[in-house]
C-alpha cells in the first residue's frame, strides 16, 4: 500500500495526516466488475458472494430501490440486466476512490460511471426488446471495509434508455438527445 504523508498547519501546530491512495479498495472493486461482467446469469450470485458482505445494502434507482443481501442484488438487478442485454459490456468513463466527508472521512468509497453497452434481446422492466444495441448510463458507489464491499448505490438512467427507444411516454426533448462519449479507452 502506498502512503502519502501531508503536513497540515493548524493554529501554529504542525499536524501529520496520512492518506492512503486507495489502490487496495480500487483493485477489489475492479476485480468485482471484471468477474461480474464476464459471468453468465447463472453464476452471478457466486461472484457477488465473493466480493460483498452478507449484509450488503444497495440503494438503486426505481424500480430496484433498496436491495438487501447478495440474492436480492443478483436476482432483482444484475441477472435481469444480464438476461436482457446480452452480450453486455461495461464502458467506464470515470473511476476513482476517496473518503466520505459526512462520516468524518472514516469510510472508503470507490466510484465509477459510464455506460453499459448491450444488445437489447429480452424484455427489461416490461419494455419490449428491439434486438439493437443500446446504452445504459450508470453511476455506482461502493463502500469498502475489511476487503469486502459492504454498501453501495447504483444509479441507472432508465429515462435516457427509454429516450433511445423513442418511447412515447417520454416527452420529446427540447435539446439534442445523443451519446456523449467518454475517453476513447473507456478504462476509467
Amino acid at each position: 500500500m502506498h502512503i502519502k504523508v501531508y503536513f497540515l498547519v493548524e493554529k501554529d501546530k504542525v499536524l501529520l495526516n496520512f492518506m492512503t491512495d486507495f489502490q487496495t479498495e480500487k483493485k477489489l472493486v475492479l476485480n468485482y466488475f471484471n468477474e461480474l461482467d464476464k459471468v453468465s446469469p447463472n453464476g452471478t450470485i457466486e461472484v457477488i458472494k465473493k466480493y460483498v458482505s452478507k449484509d450488503f445494502h444497495l440503494r438503486a434507482t426505481h424500480p430496484f430501490n433498496n436491495l438487501y443481501g447478495i440474492e436480492d442484488v443478483a436476482n432483482k438487478l444484475w441477472i435481469p440486466i444480464k438476461k436482457s442485454f446480452s452480450p453486455i459490456q461495461r464502458r467506464m468513463d470515470i473511476f476513482y476512490a476517496g473518503t466520505n466527508l459526512i462520516d468524518n472521512h472514516s469510510s472508503k468509497w470507490v466510484v465509477n460511471m459510464g455506460h453499459l453497452l448491450g444488445i437489447f434481446n429480452n424484455p427489461f422492466l416490461g419494455i419490449v426488446p428491439t434486438r439493437k444495441a443500446v446504452m445504459l448510463w450508470y453511476c455506482e458507489f461502493y463502500r469498502v471495509e475489511n476487503n469486502k464491499i459492504t454498501e453501495g448505490a447504483f444509479f441507472l438512467d432508465i429515462l435516457k434508455f427509454m429516450q433511445q427507444l423513442q418511447l412515447p411516454i417520454i416527452p420529446e426533448s427540447t435539446g439534442m438527445v445523443g451519446f456523449n462519449p467518454g475517453p476513447m479507452t473507456h478504462d476509467g
